[in-house]
């Protein structure tokens, strides 16, 4: 089964800002309670000269867990179509 999504917000299709993040809460199997969340920020990165994403996970089912762990990261240069490539030449290879 594959789930797929594309979500605008209202302000950033009115082009009034709404761009600086994105948080998704998962839920399974009817639960009230979040499983996870998934956070996509974009920021400078540490130099100040590029700018990066960073794709973090938080996992729920521990109780007062607010740790995040970074998943993804890359450069504005580098691109998400980049490492989306890489990974389907990397299979075709295998």
């Amino acid at each position: 089964m594959k789930l797929y999504s594309t979500t605008t917000s209202e302000r950033a299709s009115k082009g009034q800002g709404g761009n600086e993040y994105i948080e998704i809460e998962l839920k399974a199997f009817d639960r009230n309670k979040p499983i996870g969340k998934i956070l996509l920020t974009t920021e400078a990165d540490a130099t100040n000269k590029k700018n990066q994403y960073i794709l973090k996970w938080q996992d729920n089912t521990i109780e007062g867990n607010e740790d995040w762990h970074i998943l993804l990261e890359g450069h504005k240069d580098e691109g998400v179509i980049q490492h989306i490539e890489k990974a389907k030449k990397k299979k075709a290879e295998n």
